[in-house]
This record gives C-alpha cells, structure tokens and sequence, in this order.
C-alpha cells in the first residue's frame, strides 16, 4: 500500500463486511459484538494499566515507545487482544477507541504486531496513513452508514439533536457532531474552537476542526480560517455565554454571502463541553414533520 490516500471504497466493504457479521443492525451500536466478530478479545486487566505496562511483551513496549503523549488504546495482533487506558471515563471515547484497534485489524495491509495510538493518532487531523484509515472505519462501524443517517432525519437541526443522537448511538458528542454534520442533506456546517478566545481586542478564537455536508460545501465553499474573529464571525461573541451557560447551546444568527455573494440569514448554535467548544452553523429549511428536542441543564 503506497498511496497516501485512504481506500476509502475498501474500508467501508470491510466495516459493512464485519458489522454483518456481528449481526448488527440498529442502536445503541453493540460494540464488544463487533470486538468478537473481529476475533478479538478484551483481557479483564489492560496493558495499559500501571501494574501492568511495565512487564508488557518488547513488541508493545516498542510501540508505545514511538508515541509523544498518554496511550489511550492498543490492538496487540500477536495475542489478538484489545486494550483501551482504564482512565477513560467516557463511554463513547471508549467505544470509537475501541473500534479504531478493529479497523487497524481488519484491514489487510496494516500487518503491524502492535498499534499504540494517543490522543495525536485518534484524531481526525492524524496525518499517518494508517490512523486515518482507522478513524474512518471506526467512525463507520459505530454509526452504521445509512442506520444513522436515518436517524438524523428524524431530528429538526440543532446541538440538541445531536447529544441525543450521541446518546441513541453509544457514541461521544464530539464524534457525533462530526459525522452528524457530514452526513447531513441540508446546508449544515460544523467548527470546533478553543475553549478560550486567542485574542479578546479583537475577540478571536481558534478553531481547530471544520466540516461541512455536501450540500454546504456546493452553497458556501468549506474554506475556513484558522482564527475566527468576531468580524465578520459574529457567532464568536456567543462563545463565552455558552461556556457558562446552564441550559446548554446558546442559540444566535449570522448573515453570511453564499458563493453567489448573496448574504443568506443562518442559524447557529454555540456549544461548550468544557473542552471545547462546538458550532453548529445551518440554513433553515421547512422541518414541521421532524422531532424537536430541548437542551436541558
């Protein structure tokens, strides 16, 4: 395998490959189902525990050694066993990293007796080749393709609709934000900033992730800057509200020229997870049929 593209087409055979394999159809998405169905198994003790990392096998001490920051999960080949750091909390962190060691499994060309991945390979700006191919496997296996794209029917926009998928699916809110967006059929775009303003005069943030449906990107273009400043960003001025917000999104509007150069009036909600926080930018369109949901503190 020598491109530096994804095969994208083989990745996705393969995920729609094991998840019927797993028998898999609808959610919250079994993921421990899918670990079996890969041939995989997942020890009581991790390797990643203190007790146990030390006396790891040389081939797992190799791989970690090659990381710069905590190691979050490990598929060792070798013994066919998953591990996932005992420190994480959150179900839905630890479900994709979970599904980031199958993919890395199931793809034929990635032979390596050990993956050790941290926080820099398990996310989506990983630039190794191999890691991204996991991402996107593992993005497919825990939202099942068109199951959740469904599901995003039947929600009106919003980060309401969002956390609840997330919880519909078993996944974290942050990955669904991202897959919800992409998948979306309106006009919908997604950015990710830091938690604090990089410049308050002019009040600035940095942004860290975009993504946008194809029906946006034909709309709007997918450029972003790297720095959003609060002109002609004005969204960036609810940022700091939804941080200490009580009832969740913060809910705002933002005029915005198309690629025609009309200005087209957009809705925004402003999100904070307290690691970051998430914009949800989207044209409004008729969705009297589709189930409204209300962030509540």
């Amino acid at each position: 395998m020598t491109s530096l593209v994804p095969d994208e087409r083989l990745i996705e055979e393969k995920a729609r490959q094991l998840l019927r394999q797993a028998g898999v159809r609808g959610f919250p998405t079994p993921v421990d189902d899918i670990v079996d169905a890969a041939g995989l198994v997942q020890p009581k003790e991790s390797l990643l525990s203190e007790s146990v990392i030390a006396e790891a096998p040389s081939h797992i001490r190799r791989a970690i050694r090659k990381l710069t920051g905590r190691v979050r999960a490990i598929l060792d080949r070798k013994a066919h066993e998953v591990h996932v750091d005992p420190g994480i909390h959150n179900l839905g962190r630890i479900a994709f990293h979970k599904l980031h060691e199958v993919v890395h499994e199931i793809i034929p060309w990635q032979q390596k007796l050990a993956y050790a991945d941290d926080d820099g390979t398990l996310s989506p700006a990983a630039h190794e080749l191999s890691e991204r191919e996991a991402n996107i496997g593992a993005s497919h296996l825990l939202f099942q393709f068109e199951y959740f794209e469904d599901l995003v029917r039947d929600y009106r926009i919003g980060m309401a609709a969002i956390l609840d998928i997330a919880q519909t699916v078993g996944a974290s809110a942050h990955a669904t934000f991202r897959r919800y967006v992409r998948v979306h059929d309106g006009a919908v775009a997604g950015l990710v900033m830091d938690l604090s303003p990089c410049s308050r005069e002019p009040l600035a943030y940095r942004r860290h992730e975009v993504v946008c449906s194809e029906s946006w990107a034909k709309e709007f273009g997918a450029t972003w800057p790297g720095v959003l400043r609060a002109k002609p960003f004005d969204f960036v001025n609810s940022a700091e509200e939804a941080r200490t917000s009580a009832t969740g999104a913060v809910r705002t509007y933002w005029a915005f020229p198309n690629l025609r150069n009309e200005s087209v009036e957009l809705h925004v909600d402003v999100y904070c997870n307290q690691y970051r926080i998430f914009v949800l930018i989207w044209k409004p369109r008729r969705e009297a049929l589709r189930r409204r949901t209300l962030l509540v503190a």
